[in-house]
């Protein structure tokens, strides 16, 4: 299924941060010991709960690590270091251009033994300023779209006001004027080129069955 964006330009972002609007998140933390003393090159892997897909990564010096550019979705994350106890965290969910931070603390033992730990249901990100909001498969299935047009679901966001014409314009966001913010579809942008300055008008509208 599509993974459906909007976002808001960079001249009205919210976010202090200059960096581009992704449809990626970030999974990140620290690997301690139960004292509290930091463990560096710790192996942390983050598997994708529903592809399968791994990526690997090594804590610092600081016994910090950052994997940027995760695809959405529900993740297990195994940190493990020779002479300590396997963790495993499961169920961690990350949203589009959320960054999760998780405080993983090893216990001295065998890495043939794993300690495993749900993830908290409510995984607040305190690491950065953006300002977003995910809309559920429940709310695209049951609620009714004007013309079946998904780009709608943006306007159950607070300070969305949608466009007054049918012409593909992209709504107004957070006090910014309208057509002046970005749809990506898969990190795709689905935005015409300009044909009037900072005038941005859509091409393409997915249909709700084919969007998450």
């Amino acid at each position: 299924m599509f993974k459906l964006r909007i976002a808001i330009s960079a001249i009205f972002a919210l976010s202090c941060s200059l960096t581009a609007q992704t449809t990626t998140g970030t999974i990140q933390g620290r690997i301690t010991d139960v004292s509290g003393s930091v463990i560096p090159d710790a192996k942390i892997t983050i598997l994708n709960q529903a592809t399968g897909v791994q990526q690997v990564v090594t804590s610092s010096a600081e016994g910090n690590f950052v994997q940027p550019y995760v695809l959405p979705g529900e993740y297990t994350v195994t940190a493990e270091k020779e002479g300590f106890d396997k963790s495993v965290t499961s169920g961690v969910r990350l949203n589009v251009q959320q960054t999760v931070s998780l405080e993983l603390a090893l216990k001295v033992g065998n890495v043939a033994t794993t300690v495993e730990v749900s993830a908290s249901a409510v995984q607040l990100s305190t690491s950065t300023s953006s300002v977003s909001t995910v809309i559920q498969g429940k709310q695209i299935l049951d609620l009714p779209l004007n013309g079946r047009n998904p780009f709608a679901l943006a306007n159950l966001t607070p300070g969305v006001i949608p466009s007054s014409n049918n012409s593909g314009s992209t709504p107004w966001i957070s006090g910014g004027r309208n057509a002046s913010s970005e749809i990506t579809i898969d990190g795709t942008s689905v935005i015409l080129p300009e044909n009037n300055v900072s005038i941005n008008q859509t091409g393409y509208t997915p249909i709700v069955d084919s969007i998450a």
